[in-house]
């Protein structure tokens, strides 16, 4: 019997992380608005997909999440909004464009129309995240023609207005100190991060996990400087504990406090901390604010988890 070849439909998800995105570099990039990339090269820059996918009959965004925070674009408080207070938003994924037609250029470019997928209440501040869904499941279809190939992927998210979601998820560091010194092992000592511009209240707030890029102590003459500058750098980051100003007079804050090397000792019931952060103190730490080429940091609770959705025609032989 003869072999026969036929068209078979398939189907790809993918899941984007703004927080693969190249933060460190890329200044104009937001979680609402960066780059990915399906091929490594040249592609230094932004987010890679190490897979490359052909013959697309659609492209679809079922659903994202993204913090709920409120955003400080405006001075005053009243003004301040959650993304929730929005009608709905929209997902534009550049050079894809009607796959719906609307009453505005934003509408005719967007993937779909996202709506909460929870009743949100204007009081309800305990939920950190929210996940948006496509409203209407619209889809952008390559019928009869798939496009061959992508190359990249523009992701932009804007409110109902256009207007892309503000945000500030990156930020300078100018230096870290410890507060404390000697310690005092009883749960108040912490490391004095000080940033190169100022935030807001709800920009950086306890609990959220920020991750260091990059920061370079000053004094590199002792081991344990390098100890110390793979600890802050390290790829699970840290927990806020709490934020404040290192001058009383201002209105935003420059300082974000984190936890000192040190976890509970079960055997001992206290805390303890490690011994080659207590030998870098008597050495060269202390609780004096030092500038340095510090690198920068990323609050990782404020970024976008998006899911695109391809149908793809394959060749099957039967």
């Amino acid at each position: 019997m003869d072999n026969h070849v036929i068209d078979n439909l398939s189907t790809r998800i993918i899941v984007l992380n703004s927080l693969d995105r190249d933060w460190f570099n890329d200044t104009n990039s937001s979680p609402f608005n960066f780059e990915v990339s399906f091929t490594s090269m040249n592609a230094s820059n932004i987010a890679v997909i190490e897979e490359s996918f052909k013959n697309i009959t659609s492209i679809e965004i079922p659903s994202f999440i993204i913090s709920n925070s409120l955003q400080d674009d405006y001075y005053h408080s009243n003004a301040h909004i959650r993304p929730t207070n929005n009608p709905y938003l929209l997902v534009e994924i550049d050079d894809i464009i009607e796959s719906s037609r609307g009453t505005n250029k934003y509408l005719d470019a967007s993937m779909g129309i996202f709506t909460p997928s929870d009743i949100v209440s204007e009081t309800t501040n305990d939920i950190k995240n929210i996940e948006y869904r496509n409203t209407g499941d619209i889809k952008k279809i390559y019928l009869p023609t798939p496009i061959p190939t992508l190359s990249d992927l523009k992701v932009k998210i804007r409110d109902n207005k256009g207007t892309i979601l503000p945000i500030n998820d990156v930020i300078g560091v100018n230096g870290i100190y410890v507060n404390n010194e000697p310690l005092l092992n009883n749960g108040s000592d912490a490391l004095i991060v000080r940033t190169g511009t100022f935030f807001t209240e709800n920009e950086f707030i306890g609990k959220d996990n920020v991750m260091f890029k990059n920061y370079n102590y000053h004094n590199m003459s002792y081991s344990e400087s390098y100890q110390y500058e793979n600890f802050i750098n390290r790829e699970e980051g840290h927990k806020v504990i709490a934020i404040s100003k290192s001058n009383s007079g201002t209105s935003l804050y420059d300082q974000i406090s984190i936890q000192i090397p040190a976890s509970y000792s079960r055997a001992t019931g206290n805390i303890a901390v490690e011994p080659w952060f207590t030998s870098f103190m008597e050495k060269s730490l202390g609780a004096t604010y030092v500038s340095s080429n510090g690198g920068k940091l990323i609050n990782m609770n404020k970024q976008c988890h998006l899911v695109i959705k391809l149908d793809i025609k394959e060749k099957m032989l039967i």
